[in-house]
């Protein structure tokens, strides 16, 4: 078998071993795989969502209380 010469790592597998391996393979190969799911779009919607708030928080308290003092553009 071609599969058993390339690959040495197989020489020792028998023959019918060699073809359950490879129709595996390719049962699981021609299966569909879906990248993404509704529940890790939600929770990466809420980390950005509550992130971009953060950031935007910080921003802002960052202007305001600089050196300690308040900043007459936010009063």
């Amino acid at each position: 078998m071609l599969f058993k010469q390339e690959f040495k790592e197989f020489h020792l597998l028998k023959h019918d071993q060699c073809v359950k391996l490879i129709s595996e393979y390719d049962r699981k190969l021609s299966q569909v795989h879906e990248m993404s799911s509704i529940e890790f779009a939600i929770i990466g919607s809420l980390f950005l969502y509550v992130g971009w708030l953060m950031l935007s928080a910080s921003s802002v308290f960052q202007l305001r209380f600089k050196d300690g003092l308040s900043n007459e553009y936010f009063s």
